[in-house]
């Protein structure tokens, strides 16, 4: 991550949070676990991860949002 200049962002849901609920609603998802990757290119659509992830599916993501 550190590598691609990536910037973790953790939210918590344990207890309710419109801010959460928002974006869960953005993203048309139900529930948590939700992964989304914000692209360095605001023009560039996020991309929205599987509930269930393996390294290849989160580096992929994150090399294809590093780019210009």
């Amino acid at each position: 991550m550190a590598k691609l200049g990536v910037v973790p962002i953790k939210a918590d849901f344990t207890q309710p949070s419109d801010l959460i609920q928002k974006w869960l609603d953005r993203y048309e998802r139900g529930g948590v676990p939700m992964y989304v990757v914000l692209p360095a290119d605001p023009a560039k659509p996020p991309f929205l991860l599987p509930e269930a992830l393996l390294p290849g599916i989160v580096i992929d993501a994150l090399r294809k949002a590093a780019q210009n």
